[in-house]
């Protein structure tokens, strides 16, 4: 789960922007170049639904590439998400038994 601070900062970052989706553009030509901070930027709006249709799927994609160039932010993202998915399958599975 993201931290409020950084979800706050995330937020303030795209305050006098009115098109958050051209934001979610920018981020995601900048991605597909390799670009590490844009990689996790545009994990962050997938995993929150900013300017974008929320998707954990797209966001751990993300999340993964940034991490691999070493972007500490997005590693400690990524161990968060895989964490939370792994509970959420292992609550599922006790709710079946």
């Amino acid at each position: 789960m993201i931290l409020n601070y950084e979800l706050e900062q995330l937020y303030r970052m795209y305050e006098h922007e009115s098109n958050l989706a051209k934001i979610a553009e920018a981020y995601f030509l900048a991605a597909n170049m390799g670009n590490a901070t844009a990689q996790f930027h545009l994990a962050l709006l997938y995993a929150y639904g900013i300017g974008v249709v929320q998707n954990n799927a797209k966001a751990e994609e993300w999340y993964r590439k940034a991490a691999l160039q070493g972007h500490a932010d997005a590693q400690h993202h990524l161990v968060i998400l895989l964490t939370e998915k792994e509970l959420q399958k292992s609550s599922e599975g006790l709710q079946r038994d």
